[in-house]
């Protein structure tokens, strides 16, 4: 009988300690985040001199907006662009809350 006690109560705890390691949101694969983020940056605003490769780091705050964390440049012209581009945008399918997700942001003259 007391076996089967430890047996149950195991059991309980296994359960909500699966339970509490869900929080709602599902893993979005990161290569659906970087298509939409990428639809995002289809036309520059600004004169491109260069072809570059730019990298971003941001996260997603409660509300599934996009926190711009670092920007991979020296130009403050890709950064301002970059940040006008994300800061505050929201995408059909947000990333967890607090992740980090490091892209490369293409920008190409036209």
């Amino acid at each position: 009988m007391k076996n089967l006690k430890v047996l149950a109560l195991a059991f309980v705890i296994g359960t909500v300690s699966v339970f509490a390691k869900t929080n709602g949101i599902l893993d979005v694969p990161v290569k659906q985040i970087g298509t939409q983020v990428a639809e995002l940056f289809k036309n520059p605003d600004f004169v491109v001199e260069k072809e570059m490769i730019v990298n971003v780091i941001f996260t997603f705050n409660e509300e599934g907006k996009i926190v711009v964390l670092h920007i991979a440049s020296k130009d403050k012209a890709i950064k301002k662009y970059v940040t006008r581009t994300l800061a505050n945008r929201t995408i059909q399918t947000p990333g967890e809350v607090n992740r980090a997700f490091n892209i490369p942001v293409s920008i190409k003259r036209w």
